[in-house]
């Protein structure tokens, strides 16, 4: 079974339409755990609204709202996981009906698997939220609305899985087992600042523990939800900084993970 993780921050609205897609995807042996790094009410009374309107097990887990946790609340997450296999998508990133078919396929022993986004255009995240449907969101429309990387958003099912290890992978779209990210203590819960880190983070320590990368570009795709970006350069480079002393003091199994060896700094 795949464990489908959805980190968010507020914005139900784009939770909602994502949710609608997990429930017309091809693959159906999957739970969902929505990773809420907040603890609004409102989350809580959306996920029990729709609880009973989707097939699949639906999960919430929060913690109180006090500044960038998400590597806290990922970890949360992989607490109560029961999937042999984790995906993992952003809370503004709209999954192909094949994405999880794709990634039960390829997740396996020493690999960790990424996709890549195809960046819709405001004009049409904007009447996917106005209109709160997916209905006719697929390639063609994406084109049409004049949407951005489009040609990752093809999909090829034949296409062989390519080992790329010059590419990151992004939080937004990936799969690993689950016993490779136990091997590693999970996320480390010392990035508190939004900055694209705490991926790369887990990414590295993958590496060390002899993990490649493999691409799945045109068979998991996602669709980003158009929105201004909610990071600055400057918590850019402090996660940067901060990866580079986490790099240099070597802890492939990380200090402020999954169990607590030290208390985080």
């Amino acid at each position: 079974m795949i464990s489908v993780v959805i980190s968010i921050y507020k914005r139900l609205d784009m939770l909602n339409l994502i949710l609608q897609a997990l429930s017309q995807q091809s693959y159906t042996n999957f739970e969902v755990i929505v990773a809420e790094d907040n603890d609004a009410a409102e989350t809580a009374d959306f996920i029990r609204s729709v609880h009973e309107k989707y097939t699949y097990s639906l999960k919430h887990v929060c913690q109180k709202d006090a500044g960038f946790r998400k590597t806290a609340i990922l970890n949360k997450a992989l607490r109560i996981a029961e999937g042999e296999q984790f995906v993992f998508l952003d809370g503004d990133c709209i999954p192909h009906r094949h994405l999880l078919h794709e990634y039960s396929k390829a997740i396996c022993g020493n690999v960790m698997c990424y996709g890549r986004r195809l960046f819709l255009s405001k004009s049409l995240s904007e009447k996917l939220l106005k209109t709160e449907s997916i209905k006719g969101l697929n390639i063609w429309t994406a084109i049409l609305y004049c949407s951005k990387s489009v040609g990752a958003g093809i999909y090829l099912p034949w296409k062989k899985n390519t080992h790329k290890q010059n590419r990151v992978i992004l939080g937004c779209n990936w799969g690993i087992e689950r016993a490779a990210l136990f091997s590693i203590n999970g996320f480390d819960e010392d990035y508190q600042r939004a900055g694209r880190g705490e991926d790369f983070d887990v990414e590295w320590r993958l590496i060390k523990k002899a993990y490649r990368k493999i691409s799945m570009k045109n068979k998991a795709i996602v669709y980003h939800i158009f929105h201004p970006a909610n990071y600055s350069d400057a918590d850019t480079l402090y996660v940067q900084d901060l990866m580079m002393q986490k790099m240099e003091a070597g802890n492939v199994y990380c200090l402020n993970g999954l169990e607590k060896t030290r208390q985080p700094y």
